[in-house]
């Protein structure tokens, strides 16, 4: 089952529109954003990177099952 992942972005306007995280730019706004929260949460360099190889892993997994 593919799920594109969704997120919202604030407009000039204020308003908030989805953005797509398969547009380059945007998967790196999400990177971004997550990563900064990761760390303001408490988590150290390391923690954050063993949580994107585990992630990394779980793609790897789910690509050879399709």
């Amino acid at each position: 089952m593919h799920q594109e992942l969704v997120t919202t972005t604030p407009t000039s306007n204020g308003d908030r529109s989805p953005i797509s995280a398969r547009s380059p730019r945007s998967a790196k706004i999400l990177a971004k954003t997550i990563y900064r929260e990761l760390r303001q949460s408490g988590l150290e360099e390391r923690d954050v990177l063993a949580i994107a190889s585990e992630m990394l892993g779980l793609v790897t997994e789910e690509l050879r099952g399709s």
